[in-house]
C-alpha cells in the first residue's frame, strides 16, 4: 500500500508541474489559453465537473482528494477549517454555541440560519485574505452514544432523527445560503459518517465494525 501511494504521489506530482492547458479567466491575453470549461459560468455544474473530470488522470483525481493544488488544470489547494459553531482558524468570527446546545433546541431554521453565517463569514475570510478554506469539517453528525467518547459537545446527540434533521438544515444553509437553487457557496464536509469514535490512529488502523455496534 506505501508503494502505491508513493507511486500516485510521483505521477500527480509529475502532472502537477506541468504548465497550465487552459484560464481560469476567459479573458486571458497573457497566455492567449483558453478558458477552462470548468470555470465556465455560462455551462451548468454537472457540465463543468464532467469537464473537469475527463481532463484528470486517475493519479490527479486522488491527490486532489488529498488536499493537493494542480497548476496544469488551475486547482488551487484550499485546504479544510472548522466550522462546528462558527468559522474557525481565522480571526475574528461569529462564535455560535456549540452543536450539543443547539440540538437542545429543536430548531432546524436556527440551524440553517447557522449554515448561512458560516458560509457568507467563510467567503468573506477567503476573498479578503485567500488563506481561508472553503471546505469545512462540519457539521459533526455523530450520534453520542457513550459520553466518555469525550467529544459529545460537538455533535446534536443521541437522537438519529433530530441528528439528521438539523445536519442537513445546517449543510443546506452552508452550501446553499441564497436559495436551494443558487451555485454552492462553500462545502460541507460531514463528519463522522460512520463509527468515529477514536482519537489516536484512526487515519491508518483498522476496526472491524460489527452489525450491533454500527446500529
Amino acid at each position: 500500500m506505501g508503494f502505491l501511494l508513493a507511486a500516485v504521489g510521483a505521477l500527480a506530482a509529475a502532472a502537477a508541474a506541468q504548465a497550465p492547458i487552459c484560464a481560469i479567466d476567459p479573458q486571458n491575453a497573457t497566455s492567449r489559453l483558453p478558458q477552462c470549461a470548468w470555470y465556465n459560468s455560462s455551462l451548468s455544474n454537472h457540465q463543468r465537473a464532467n469537464a473537469l473530470l475527463a481532463e484528470m488522470s486517475w493519479a490527479e483525481k486522488i491527490s486532489v482528494m488529498q488536499g493537493a493544488a494542480n497548476p496544469r488544470l488551475q486547482i488551487p489547494s484550499h485546504g479544510f477549517s472548522e466550522a462546528s459553531h462558527g468559522v474557525a482558524w481565522s480571526g475574528r468570527a461569529t462564535v455560535f454555541p456549540c452543536s450539543m446546545a443547539i440540538g437542545a433546541t429543536f430548531n432546524n431554521s436556527l440551524a440553517h440560519q447557522m449554515g448561512r453565517v458560516v458560509a457568507h463569514e467563510g467567503l468573506a475570510k477567503h476573498w479578503n485574505t485567500h488563506r481561508n478554506a472553503l471546505s469545512f469539517f462540519a457539521p459533526n453528525i455523530n450520534i453520542v452514544r457513550d459520553v466518555r467518547w469525550g467529544r459529545a459537545q460537538e455533535t446534536y446527540g443521541e437522537d438519529p432523527v433530530l441528528s439528521g434533521v438539523l445536519g442537513a438544515s445546517f449543510i443546506s444553509g452552508m452550501q446553499h445560503p441564497n436559495g436551494t437553487g443558487s451555485a454552492m457557496a462553500v462545502r460541507s464536509v460531514a463528519k463522522h459518517f460512520a463509527a468515529y469514535n477514536l482519537e489516536s490512529n484512526y487515519a491508518v488502523k483498522n476496526l472491524p465494525l460489527s452489525q450491533y455496534n454500527g446500529q
